[in-house]
């Protein structure tokens, strides 16, 4: 059998303080879709709604994510 197609596994290329800065524009870039979601304040939608939780919860990973690679 032929081995040489398997991908080789995956290891981090970018180092930490990279990760960091992609993380805090991460988290800029959901700050202003959150700002977009209420301007939105007046439309009773559940989509919406749930944007608007899926984004918290991602800003809390990546503020997670910031935390621990400060330590």
């Amino acid at each position: 059998m032929d081995n040489t197609r398997h991908k080789a596994r995956r290891q981090p290329t970018m180092p930490a303080s990279l990760s960091e800065a992609r993380a805090q524009r991460a988290l800029y870039a959901m700050a202003q879709a959150q700002a977009e979601l209420h301007e939105t304040g007046d439309v009773r939608s559940d989509i919406l709604d749930w944007a608007m939780a899926d984004l918290s919860s991602a800003m809390r990973r990546c503020q997670l994510y910031m935390k621990e690679a400060n330590q």
